[in-house]
């Protein structure tokens, strides 16, 4: 289905990646299930290989094309997240920078990863912390379907996040 990427894959070094890279760009994935397959295996290698994550992160993020670049990027950071690859500050760290950038990718991209990683951040002892970082996210994105700072589209987006952290799924 995906012609070799495994064999591309278990030569990766950060030195390599480009060429390699170019390699993977080859194997005529031009589906969304081809797509899948070869982040799956990527982010299967990157468990067996955490020393070289940030180089397989970064090629996820060429073999997506631009309009799924950035969405697809936060899912594989929150799938990493679960995957206890990536640590709880660094998800704060990716959900307070989408926060402070009030476009609306960013906000659809805050979506994404909030309903991908959020059930996992928002823990018993994140909510007895002095200030917890999950309600004041919430508050914030309830704040901006308040002021209508977002397009219909991203604040249905919104709604529907907000919604699924009332009935504890995110």
């Amino acid at each position: 289905m995906l012609g070799n990427p495994q064999s591309v894959l278990t030569k990766i070094t950060p030195e390599r990646s480009r060429s390699l890279m170019e390699q993977v760009k080859h194997l005529n994935i031009n589906t969304k299930e081809k797509l899948n397959g070869a982040i799956d295996l990527i982010v299967e290698q990157a468990m067996s290989e955490p020393a070289s994550c940030a180089t397989y992160a970064n090629m996820c993020r060429e073999l997506m094309g631009e309009d799924d670049r950035s969405l697809g990027l936060k899912r594989f950071i929150g799938e990493l997240f679960k995957l206890e690859i990536l640590n709880e500050p660094i998800m704060h760290e990716c959900l307070e920078k989408l926060l402070n950038n009030c476009h609306e990718d960013s906000v659809e991209c805050l979506c994404k990863l909030l309903s991908t990683c959020g059930k996992r951040l928002d823990t018993e002892e994140a909510k007895v912390s002095t200030e917890p970082q999950m309600d004041r996210y919430f508050n914030y994105i309830i704040e901006m379907m308040k002021e209508g700072q977002v397009s219909s589209r991203v604040n249905f987006l919104l709604q529907d996040l907000v919604q699924l952290k009332m009935v504890n799924i995110v």
